[in-house]
């Protein structure tokens, strides 16, 4: 578990492991991917579940992006 900062302008590409993922976010708004399922905006106050195995990826846009992050 952990608190994330996520830098400005970074795309985080489609990736996926063996660790079940679960992220709030806490500042900001940043875009993420489930699957081949298109980019979705995620402000503060969502949370964002990554099942195992499951391709996701992130883009920040201008501003850092603060997350509260646990992996299983």
């Amino acid at each position: 578990m952990g608190i994330y900062l996520q830098i400005p302008e970074v795309f985080y590409p489609p990736h996926s492991h063996n660790a079940e993922e679960v992220y709030f976010v806490l500042s900001s708004t940043a875009l993420w991917q489930h699957d081949s399922d298109p980019f979705a905006p995620q402000s503060p106050g969502s949370l964002i579940h990554h099942h195992p195995n499951q391709p996701h990826a992130m883009h920040t846009e201008e501003n850092p992006v603060g997350n509260l992050g646990l992996d299983s």
